[in-house]
């Protein structure tokens, strides 16, 4: 599918496809665009973290950053983009993990490379494993003196008893203590599958342009079955009240 959109002397266009790994694709070509990004999410969150490591989810998005098999230097990617005037971060969410960066357009096709290899061949090298364990714990102490994040779990806690959204979601020192090097390659092997991912790309390159690039990047993320826990949507009891009134001091 194609769409066209020009205002002047802006052109603005997208096409939508799937590689032959399932991984669904959007592109748009935008003849303005200063910088050239794209995003990758992956259909798997917190709610999905085993119940022996809570916080799991969160931790190995740390972890795809730490090297990869075609480039094994840890940093590589940032100090590419550094280089290129670009940047990259990622979050986990309940249900999703996106991964996403921009760059200058002439360093996009070397920025694409080592970003999809986190994808392709991460390394979840070991020396990394307690030091990323303690940036996730502290990303969770600065959380607990945020209103915005206490408001959250004081509503997932209103959630039935034994469901995941009730459980520690982001993950701390005493959730993900001992050896991780397991579970990560086990969740990543998993959920991080073709089937399970979507990607967006931006960027005044043609459409043709970037659909080679999707293709030639991304063709080479693994594809497998992957079966979700099922997760009931029915998440708290109906009230005979119209509201629920919640008071966080």
């Amino acid at each position: 599918f194609i769409f066209c959109f020009q205002a002047e002397a802006r052109v603005r266009e997208s096409q939508t496809l799937t590689l032959k790994n399932g991984v669904d694709v959007w592109l748009i070509h935008d003849s303005e665009a200063n910088r050239s990004a794209a995003a990758l999410s992956v259909g798997i969150g917190s709610l999905h973290n085993p119940n022996d490591k809570l916080g799991l989810a969160h931790y190995l998005e740390h972890m795809l950053f730490l090297g990869t098999k075609k480039f094994p230097e840890v940093g590589t990617f940032k100090k590419y983009l550094n280089q290129n005037s670009g940047r990259s971060n990622a979050y986990t969410s309940s249900d999703e993990t996106n991964y996403f960066f921009q760059s200058t357009h002439e360093s996009f096709g070397g920025a694409l490379d080592r970003f999809s290899d986190f994808f392709r061949a991460p390394l979840f090298d070991q020396k990394y494993a307690e030091r990323e364990v303690n940036a996730v714990s502290s990303e969770h102490d600065k959380n607990k003196l945020s209103d915005g994040w206490r408001k959250n779990q004081v509503m997932d806690l209103t959630a039935e008893e034994g469901h995941p959204l009730r459980r520690f979601s982001t993950g701390n020192k005493e959730t993900l203590a001992g050896n991780n090097q397991d579970s990560l390659f086990e969740f990543y092997k998993k959920y991080y599958s073709g089937s399970n991912m979507k990607l967006a790309i931006i960027s005044k390159a043609s459409l043709s342009e970037l659909e080679n690039l999707a293709k030639e990047y991304f063709s080479g993320i693994p594809n497998f079955n992957v079966e979700k826990p099922s997760i009931s949507p029915s998440y708290r009891k109906p009230l005979d009240a119209q509201y629920r009134l919640l008071k966080i001091k």
